[in-house]
C-alpha cells in the first residue's frame, strides 16, 4: 500500500504485494516505468496497519531496505524490508507495536501462515504457574495450554533497561546473591549491620567464611590441644577430630586434607585450604579454597552435619562443642540444642544441680 507511490500519494500497484516479481519491479521503477514513483512512502496510511503510516512507528526512508533474490533460473523477487534499530529502546518499542498492529489487522492470514510451519507455540499461564516470563518482543502463540486459537503475547519489556518489574526481580536476585555470599542465607535482611559492613570503596569487608566461622575459638582450641600434647607427649596432629560412629567433625587451624579411609560424613571446618581426595557427605567450610581431586564427589547431608555439630570433646581441661566454632552456632542445632547422638550423650549435660556444688 505504501510501495510505488505517485505524486497524488496513491500506489500504482494494481495488486499490492511484497515481495514482487522482477517484471513488476521493472514496470514500476525500471526502464519500463511510465512515471517517476517513490519506491516506499513512510507517510501513506496503511489499512493493514490499522490506518497508521510507517512514520508513526519511527520509520524514515533511510530505514527501508531493498533486496532481490533469484528463486530459480526464471524467477527473481524483490523484497522491501523495514529495519528497526535493535540497540535502541524506543526503536524496539516501535517494532513491538508495529508487529502487534499488523497482527491485529491480519490475524486470520498470519494464523493460517503460521499453521503451515508450526503445530502450536504454547506458553504456560503465568497466572497459575510459578515462573516469570520476560519478553523483549511479541510472539504469536496458543497463549496458554488448552487454548484453541492463536493469540498475541505482548512484549513484557517495553524498555529493556527500565522495566520496573524486571528491575525489581534483578534487585531481588542481587540481594539474594549478596546474602548467600555473606552468610549462606537467602534474605539480606537477616544479616546484621556488622556482617554487611562496606569499606570506603563500597565493597563488603567480610565474606561468608568471616561471618560463619569463629576463628578465635579455633585458635584457642588448637592452643589447648598443643598444650595437652606437650604435657602428655606424642605428636601434634594437623587437625582435630570428633568421632561419633559414622560421623566425624574435622576442625583444622590451617589446611586440611580429607583422605581415603577417613570417615566421610559430617563437617569440615578449616581456616586454610581444604583438599578433598575422597568422597565426602556433609558441609565443608574453608577460609581458603576447596580443591577436589579427579573423580571425587561432595554431597550435602543435613543429618550428618547436624550430628557433627553436637559432638563434644575435652581438650586440656576445656570442653569444646563443634557448634561453638560457628558464630551463633547454637542456632544451627535443633530444639533446645539437645540433638545428641545416642553414644555421645554426656551425663553432666543432663543433670541439674540445686544448692549443691559440682565437683
Amino acid at each position: 500500500e505504501c510501495i510505488g507511490i505517485g505524486s497524488d500519494g496513491k500506489s500504482r500497484m494494481t495488486s499490492p504485494s511484497n515481495p514482487m516479481t522482477k517484471e513488476t519491479f521493472d514496470s514500476l521503477f525500471g526502464s519500463k516505468a511510465t512515471e517517476s514513483l517513490k519506491e516506499v512512502s513512510v507517510n501513506v496510511p496503511i489499512a493493514s496497519l490499522g490506518g497508521n503510516t510507517l512514520a508513526d512507528y519511527g520509520i524514515s526512508e533511510s530505514d527501508i531496505v531493498k533486496q532481490s533474490r533469484q528463486i530459480n533460473s526464471k524467477t527473481t523477487l524483490w523484497y522491501f524490508f523495514i529495519s528497526f534499530d535493535s540497540s535502541n529502546d524506543i526503536s524496539r518499542t516501535y517494532a513491538n507495536r508495529y508487529f502487534a498492529d499488523y497482527y491485529n489487522a491480519n490475524k486470520k492470514k498470519m494464523d493460517a501462515y503460521q499453521s503451515l510451519y508450526t503445530k502450536a507455540v504454547v506458553l504456560r499461564n503465568p497466572q497459575t504457574s510459578f515462573y516469570t516470563l520476560h519478553m523483549a518482543g511479541n510472539t504469536v502463540c496458543k497463549r496458554y495450554v488448552g487454548e484453541a486459537e492463536y493469540g498475541l503475547q505482548d512484549a513484557t519489556l517495553e524498555f529493556d533497561g527500565h522495566n520496573y518489574g524486571y528491575q525489581s526481580d534483578l534487585m531481588s536476585y542481587r540481594n539474594k546473591r549478596d546474602a548467600l555470599k555473606l552468610k549462606l542465607v537467602d534474605v539480606k535482611g537477616q544479616l546484621s549491620a556488622a556482617e554487611q559492613q562496606l569499606d570506603s570503596n563500597g565493597l563488603y569487608t567480610k565474606n561468608a567464611y568471616d561471618n560463619i566461622v569463629d576463628t578465635t575459638q579455633i585458635t584457642k582450641f588448637a592452643a589447648d590441644a598443643a598444650t595437652e600434647v606437650s604435657v602428655s607427649g606424642g605428636l601434634i596432629e594437623d587437625y582435630f577430630r570428633y568421632e561419633s560412629g559414622d560421623v566425624m567433625a574435622y576442625v583444622s587451624n590451617g589446611a586440611y586434607t580429607h583422605s581415603v579411609g577417613a570417615i566421610n560424613k559430617g563437617i569440615i571446618i578449616a581456616t586454610g585450604n581444604v583438599y578433598v581426595n575422597a568422597d565426602f557427605e556433609g558441609l565443608i567450610i574453608s577460609g581458603g579454597e576447596v580443591i577436589l581431586s579427579t573423580g571425587v564427589s561432595v554431597r550435602p547431608n543435613a543429618q550428618a552435619m547436624q550430628k557433627a555439630l553436637t559432638l563434644t570433646r575435652s581438650v586440656n581441661g576445656e570442653k569444646y562443642r563443634v557448634a561453638e566454632f560457628l558464630l551463633g552456632g547454637e542456632g544451627y542445632l535443633n530444639t533446645a540444642n539437645t540433638m545428641y547422638t545416642t553414644n555421645r550423650i554426656l551425663i553432666e549435660d543432663l543433670i541439674v544441680y540445686e544448692n549443691w556444688e559440682k565437683k
